[in-house]
């Protein structure tokens, strides 16, 4: 396993975590969250890019990290990803054939994306491969070397955040059988991450997740930002915790159960099966009433997508922001195990 920084290049806020192997488990040796200022980042286009840079500098030196090169994950229309079986007769053959293949599946026209993909599985008997491709736009690419590089780090590896989740999913040793949702709840979008039998399948952007409820509650309650945020998980802890609980329950989670449900009815018209699990992960993946209404909704059990099985932990530091909201850690960690 080769040493890396995972990095989550989030809206407001940017996650970075290390590890080295430990047996079965990996040791969190470093973790750090660091809010910063709003609008640099966009649905994963970067808008800012000296604060960005700057910003990836603290968090490295603010959470002391020791050398390594960084591996980020990319959100947003600038990236696709797609699962697909291709005939198949060798891996130098597919090697070959694939920027065809890529155009062909993805409409990811070689000259404007950076193509990559990973052989899933194959089927030698049919001659048959089921392989994920990730493409991201080469001048957003360029974009994430350039603000690393500028602040003073080696990249190491870059990944479209729905696939990395899906390793991660892998990696958890989570269900191979049927099809599982993995709702990754973030500040401005989120992303629902179908896995099949395991693997990859396809994934779909919804633009609904934490900021909303966080203006809806601002707005309604004039809270601050620390206060908004122990509201939106323990609002039975806050002195407007009654109110709190309506504003989520009534104005906040219909909106988003609706959006899922158009996602989920999206899968369902191209003729993908039922869902037989949700995981829900990112930073409102613990909002309160989140997890019983999505399961009144679709009748299926609702789980928590937290790693914290695979990992121990050496310092202080990286426990508490570990134990903070574990879940909101799962692309920066997802990174750092490449």
């Amino acid at each position: 396993m080769k040493k890396f920084i995972g990095l989550d290049l989030g809206t407001s806020i940017f996650k970075a975590v290390a590890f080295t192997p430990k047996g079965d488990k990996f040791m969190l040796t470093h973790a750090y969250v660091l809010p910063y200022p709003a609008n640099s980042i966009l649905d994963g286009t970067i808008l800012d890019f000296g604060e960005v840079s700057q910003q990836i500098s603290k968090i490295i030196e603010s959470g002391n990290f020791n050398k390594a090169p960084i591996a980020v994950a990319i959100k947003g229309a600038m990236v696709a990803a797609k699962s697909v079986k291709v005939p198949y007769i060798s891996k130098e053959q597919l090697k070959n054939d694939m920027l065809f293949i890529a155009e062909q599946y993805m409409r990811a026209d070689p000259e404007e994306y950076a193509i990559d993909y990973k052989l899933v599985k194959t089927d030698t008997e049919n001659s048959i491969a089921q392989i994920a491709f990730a493409a991201i736009r080469k001048e957003n690419l360029a974009d994430y070397i350039s603000i690393i590089e500028s602040a003073q780090q080696e990249v190491g590896a870059i990944d479209v955040e729905s696939l990395a989740l899906s390793d991660l999913y892998t990696r958890m040793k989570l269900p191979k059988n049927g099809i599982s949702m993995i709702l990754h709840i973030g500040h401005t979008v989120t992303q629902a991450i179908f896995i099949k039998d395991g693997n990859y399948s396809h994934s779909e952007s919804c633009y609904m997740a934490g900021e909303h409820c966080t203006n809806l509650l601002t707005a309604a309650l004039q809270l601050n930002s620390e206060e908004v945020e122990s509201a939106k998980t323990s609002p039975e802890l806050h002195p407007q915790g009654d109110a709190a609980k309506k504003v989520i329950e009534e104005r906040f989670i219909p909106d988003f159960i609706k959006n899922i449900d158009k996602v989920v009815n999206n899968h369902t018209l191209a003729g993908g099966l039922p869902i037989d699990r949700i995981y829900l992960s990112g930073g409102s993946a613990t909002l309160h009433g989140l997890n019983s209404a999505l399961e009144a909704k679709f009748e299926v059990p609702i789980i928590l997508m937290n790693p914290t099985a695979l990992i121990d932990v050496t310092n202080n530091i990286a426990k508490q922001v570990l134990e903070l909201k574990p879940a909101a850690l799962n692309v920066a960690i997802a990174m750092a195990l490449r």
